[in-house]
């Protein structure tokens, strides 16, 4: 029925209370401390669980310090002796139930700006990211035309450095001391023209079609790669552990790309290791879903935690100066990329590092490299 605008439901005992209470919603409940069936009290708790918000005012004839502070205690939220003045009671019903309301007003609003404020960091992060794809597009796109052009400015003299050299070394004697100078030079032009080929591979200059798609072994690339490799490994003393899981499947892949990206890869791998009392390279080789996943990791010096997030971009290299280009994982990462992969690094300065490679096994639209 229906008091001063309240609707009301009212309940003999305890038992009747949490009874009436099971399944329906009640902003505030008034409680004698003394009921046949039990102290007013005992409804606190169970209350609580079942109207966590609602309101609980105890009324009693036995009014003490002691039971109100036991009641306060219990979850009450405010103590009425009888006798009842019912003007009493209703101005403190009303100023209970208009708390109630400013305290849910609040949690509502601090909920919203919680979201609110979630929303824009989620934005703020969103638009971080894409300035930060924007701005390596730009430098990307800036650093291919600058090699392309220095790789076309040097490409010609080089070879005609080489052949020179390679004339003169044909028709000098061994024993001449001008000869050991020559193969020096050779030795270095060669380097050089190695370094020209590399940003001529960076700036995506070679012949539109000039290496199809086919599908390939991830196997058999790195069986080509350590053939390669092998004198380096056993003159340093390399150990080296492959395993590949049983019934991987051929993927859509240019081959000689992706084999340019592993001999990188363990050619780092060798560098790494090359000063270090442990020299150990592992190759795991498996499935992930729609993905055959290959990790490269060795026991190297590893990688400061400054530098990791560097370690793709064109140019940058840990390496003492003369013995690397900062090329070789750039072009590894828009080479994954471009066959719709994905490449990541983790290190631990000291502790070693591993390149996790995610290589679709159907074919994908080739992307643009961000």
């Amino acid at each position: 029925m229906g008091r001063k605008g309240y609707g009301v439901e009212t309940a003999a005992t305890g038992r009747d209370a949490l009874e009436k209470a099971q399944g329906r919603f009640f902003n505030l409940a008034l409680l004698d401390i003394k009921l046949p069936d039990m102290e007013g009290v005992e409804l606190l708790e169970p209350l609580k669980k079942s109207h966590p918000d609602m309101v609980k005012i105890m009324v009693t004839a036995y009014a003490s310090v002691e039971t109100a502070i036991d009641a306060l205690n219990k979850g009450a939220s405010a103590y009425i002796t009888k006798p009842l003045n019912m003007d009493e009671v209703l101005a403190r019903v009303r100023d209970t139930l208009e708390k109630q309301h400013l305290v849910a007003e609040n949690r509502r609003l601090v909920g919203d700006l919680q979201q609110e404020l979630a929303e824009r960091k989620r934005a703020e992060e969103a638009l971080r990211k894409q300035s930060t794809l924007l701005i390596q597009s730009e430098k990307m796109s800036a650093v291919g035309t600058l090699a392309a052009g220095i790789a076309h400015e040097l490409n010609n003299p080089m070879m005609g450095m080489l052949n020179f050299t390679e004339y003169c070394l044909k028709h000098t004697e061994r024993d001449d001391p001008r000869y050991r100078v020559l193969q020096n030079t050779e030795r270095e032009t060669k380097r050089c023209i190695a370094i020209v080929e590399n940003l001529l591979t960076f700036s995506h200059m070679e012949r539109e079609g000039e290496e199809a798609y086919r599908q390939g072994s991830l196997a058999m690339i790195l069986d080509r790669v350590f053939q390669l490799l092998t004198y380096r490994i056993e003159k340093e003393r390399v150990s080296v552990t492959q395993h590949f899981a049983e019934g991987l499947p051929d993927i859509w892949m240019k081959t000689s790309s992706m084999q340019q990206v592993f001999l990188n890869l363990i050619s780092n791998a060798l560098d790494a290791v090359k000063e270090r009392e442990k020299k150990e390279i592992c190759i795991d080789v498996c499935c992930k879903g729609e993905f055959i996943e290959a990790t490269v990791a060795d026991s190297g010096c590893g990688i400061d935690r400054k530098d990791l997030g560097r370690v793709f971009d064109p140019f940058f290299t840990t390496k003492p100066v003369g013995q690397g280009t900062g090329l070789g994982l750039a072009i590894g990462h828009s080479i994954v990329q471009a066959h719709g992969g994905e490449m990541k690094c983790e290190s631990e300065l000291g502790a070693g590092t591993k390149f996790t490679i995610l290589l679709p096994i159907e074919r994908r639209k080739e992307r643009e490299n961000p």
